[in-house]
């Protein structure tokens, strides 16, 4: 398929990479802010940005990686129904210095529905993986700040 010719010919280029693509939904209006914003993200962003509260730049359905990218940080931990195993996954990426690409087009349509499994991961558990990877990657590099909005879930 052209996904796959796409993405393969990407990460032949950036061989350290997870490899990823603009996506759609359907139905179209579910989660239009974060397709939005995973959509408009720029090449430096992918990393700058990688520890929001929305989660790992590239989602995971659109993920291509060689075996060697797959083998450094994985493979996936599923302990448990409810493990945010693909965001594990992605901050172990990144902490072995693992690059991120995407290739702009929208090459994947992700369906919403009642059933996906996603609906099993708490958003307790995902924040505590998001807490402590923004601790490691950012804040301990930092010698202060200040938070000055903290939005809804920082309240």
């Amino acid at each position: 398929s052209r996904r796959i010719e796409l993405q393969y010919a990407a990460s032949l280029l950036n061989p350290n990479a997870l490899v990823g693509c603009k996506f759609c939904r359907i139905p179209a209006d579910s989660t239009h802010r974060y397709t939005r914003w995973a959509n408009s993200l720029t090449r430096p962003q992918l990393k700058t940005q990688a520890f929001t509260s929305f989660g790992p730049t590239l989602i995971q359905p659109t993920w291509f990686c060689s075996r060697d990218v797959y083998l450094r940080a994985g493979p996936f931990v599923e302990d448990k129904r409810g493990t945010p195993e693909d965001l594990l996954f992605f901050h172990q990426h990144l902490r072995l210095g693992g690059d991120l690409f995407r290739v702009d087009e929208s090459l994947v349509t992700y369906r919403y529905h009642s059933f996906a499994t996603t609906f099993s991961v708490t958003r307790e558990s995902i924040w505590d993986v998001q807490v402590s990877a923004l601790e490691e990657f950012v804040l301990r590099r930092w010698l202060s700040f200040t938070i000055w909005n903290a939005g809804k879930q920082g309240r």
